[in-house]
């Protein structure tokens, strides 16, 4: 099982850009493979567990576990580890910082009100705090379509026992639609 953000936050050695990017983007894909796993009852094909992580995202859209919104955050995590694990990356730069910051306020437009000064904060707590809240936002666009998922298949469970003919038919129940069906072919 993956660990989850707030657990790699527990591991002092995760406090180096590098390792949180690539630990905390193990993290999220690994919960939307969990996600469209559960869309597909349970076990991901092989196909997607090995498909490109922008054609899981896109599917997840397409499917209706998270919004739009999420799209462009996830894509920027996809590029930060590529970078860090393909050596195009250091360190996490200031400007670095600013984009991390910019997908923050993709998933939470009002974050200056409720984090007055992140956007100034060391490039690494603006990646940390984007990592939870990426993290929080999808557990709870993934909980969302789980409920909707559910409350669907009730309707339609409902609906089929409503609309289900008798298992047993008389003979003369039978006979009385043969007579019907007879009729109205006239």
């Amino acid at each position: 099982m993956a660990r989850s953000i707030q657990d790699i936050f527990g591991d002092h050695r995760n406090v180096d850009p590098f390792r949180l990017a690539i630990l905390g983007f193990a993290s999220i894909e690994h919960r939307l493979n969990e996600a469209l796993a559960e869309a597909f009852d349970g076990e991901l094909p092989d196909e997607l567990r090995r498909s490109h992580f922008k054609a899981r995202v896109a599917l997840a859209r397409a499917l209706t576990l998270m919004p739009n919104d999420f799209r462009g955050p996830l894509g920027r995590l996809k590029k930060l580890r590529d970078d860090f694990a393909h050596g195009k990356l250091d360190d996490l730069t200031p400007s670095e910082a600013a984009g991390l910051y910019a997908a923050i306020k993709e998933l939470a437009p009002d974050v200056e009100t409720h984090l007055p000064g992140l956007k100034d904060e060391q490039p690494e707590i603006i990646l940390a705090t984007f990592l939870i809240i990426l993290e929080v936002g999808l557990n709870a666009v993934f909980e969302d379509a789980r409920d909707r998922r559910a409350r669907q298949e009730e309707a339609m469970r409902e609906w089929w026992e409503r609309r289900r003919p008798s298992p047993t038919l008389t003979q003369e129940q039978i006979a009385d639609l043969l007579k019907e069906d007879e009729s109205s072919d006239d």
